[in-house]
């Protein structure tokens, strides 16, 4: 994995230690090979190129989310998505991955009353099958639902489903109409890689390459 940590390194502007944390944190918590580092350093590299975070930013928010996520069946890459999205609208860092676990977690909750908010609303989280639907079209509807109901009634429901804590996130997902924009702005951004082949033929590049040579 060390040409991958290198180029996080690289793109974060951190330390090799700091990104071999991150990117062995996100291959554990999704439960993926170490010859899968690529995809986890693309998924934070490409988020950060379409966000206002960082890489820093969003190793510091899956530290906090990244099993919960797994289990809600998100991958690094939508998951990464989300944490873009809440950073475009002010929620970063730790932060980020403590509000969308808070989130996750409630809209999954057994409870007549979060039961309830899903039947209101036609809208539901899992199939006939019993699994957990595509996060991003189970957004959008709940969002499109929303949008027809009065601001009073939007708010209450966005309470019971979202959680006191969780609310705020839900609610910047629905400002942004989901994930979908976000993984397509991902999409075209480039890859790991390229951004740090770009840093490094910079003249800080250059500075931090001679700075990581004195270092060895």
């Amino acid at each position: 994995t060390i040409p991958e940590v290198l180029d996080l390194a690289a793109v974060g502007n951190m330390s090799l230690a700091e990104a071999t944390g991150i990117a062995t944190s996100g291959l554990a918590q999704f439960q993926l090979d170490a010859d899968l580092a690529g995809t986890v350093v693309d998924a934070l590299s490409r988020a950060a190129s379409a966000s206002r975070a960082d890489v820093r930013d969003l190793g510091q928010a899956l530290t906090n989310v990244g099993p919960i996520a797994g289990n809600f069946g998100l991958d690094v890459q939508e998951t990464s998505a989300i944490l873009g999205v809440f950073a475009n609208n002010g929620i970063m860092g730790a932060e980020a991955g403590t509000q969308l676990k808070s989130m996750l977690l409630n809209m999954t909750r057994p409870t007549e009353e979060v039961q309830q908010a899903y039947r209101e609303l036609g809208v539901s989280l899992y199939d006939t099958e019993g699994n957990l639907r595509d996060f991003n079209t189970v957004m959008v509807e709940l969002d499109s639902v929303l949008d027809t109901l009065p601001v009073q009634q939007q708010n209450e429901l966005m309470q019971r489903l979202g959680g006191s804590y969780g609310i705020v996130g839900l609610s910047a997902l629905r400002a942004s109409n989901g994930i979908g924009e976000m993984l397509a702005e991902m999409e075209s951004a480039p890859e790991a890689g390229s951004l740090a082949e770009g840093f490094m033929d910079t003249f800080a590049g250059k500075v931090e390459g001679l700075k990581g040579s004195f270092e060895t």
